[in-house]
């Protein structure tokens, strides 16, 4: 259990995001996002699902089918996009991080204090489970849509245009999903997360995995096409079909997209 949250808070800490961009047809998600914020400061406490008032809200923060799948992204819309899986990365830490202030002191040792932090953020990443159930698969099929849209952007570029620094921010984007996959994979036969967050994350990662693959190295990929078969012979029949479509994915030989920087 220590090592799923490790990769969950990993993954929630690094996929990040630039700029604050809006355009119309996102305009209802980024006023939830705006209506969350709202209420943490109003009520100093996390929105919960069980809220029907705060479930208002949360509701257009997973919606991946009216926000991504029922809009059509460019290479112009990669800044639009880019802060879209932003609002979903800092909306799941805000949960992952709440009440961090209330376990740590100024006078604590620092490795005191580093284990007060993990401890407090594993304790959160299980009670907000339900919330972190439905900004996590959003924020990957986010991610998921830039992929290949950088992949394009990268294309068109000038050898010498693809900096070091660039290159340095995809292999930080390819860790996070890396560490996704490992997460959500390692969840399935997790008995402390409940089955929504697991069918969640593992639907999530199967939709997903085509246009992730595209980005990962051949070891990375064989990495986690060895965990998904593992995985497989523990996890719930429920689950097993998403942890096959995984592993077959990412069975995926040929570097080609994004996998080349």
């Amino acid at each position: 259990m220590r090592r799923l949250s490790i990769f969950i808070i990993f993954l929630t800490l690094n996929l990040g995001s630039i700029g604050s961009v809006l355009a119309d047809p996102l305009d209802g998600y980024m006023q939830a996002s705006q209506q969350f914020d709202e209420w943490m400061e109003k009520y100093s406490a996390m929105p919960r699902l069980s809220d029907e008032r705060a479930a208002t809200f949360l509701a257009p923060l997973s919606d991946s089918r009216r926000f991504l799948d029922g809009n059509t992204f460019g290479e112009a819309q990669i800044p639009v996009l880019m802060d879209l899986c932003g609002q979903a990365n800092r909306k799941a830490k805000n949960y992952l991080l709440f009440d961090l202030d209330k376990v740590v002191e100024e006078s604590m040792p620092l490795d005191a204090a580093q284990q007060a932090i993990f401890g407090k953020m594993l304790r959160n990443s299980l009670t907000y489970q339900d919330e972190l159930a439905l900004l996590q698969p959003f924020e990957i099929r986010c991610m998921a849509k830039l992929v290949p849209l950088v992949t394009r952007m990268l294309e068109h570029m000038k050898p010498e245009e693809i900096t070091p620094v660039r290159r340095q921010g995809i292999e930080m984007v390819r860790k996070g999903m890396d560490s996704f996959f490992l997460a959500t994979l390692s969840s399935a036969s997790d008995p402390s997360l409940n089955d929504r967050y697991r069918t969640n994350m593992l639907m999530a990662a199967a939709e997903t995995a085509p246009q992730i693959v595209t980005a990962m190295k051949p070891e990375e990929r064989e990495k986690l096409k060895l965990a998904a078969e593992t995985v497989v012979n523990t996890a719930p029949e429920n689950l097993k079909d998403y942890i096959e479509r995984i592993a077959d994915t990412f069975a995926q030989p040929n570097c080609e997209g994004l996998c080349r920087y």
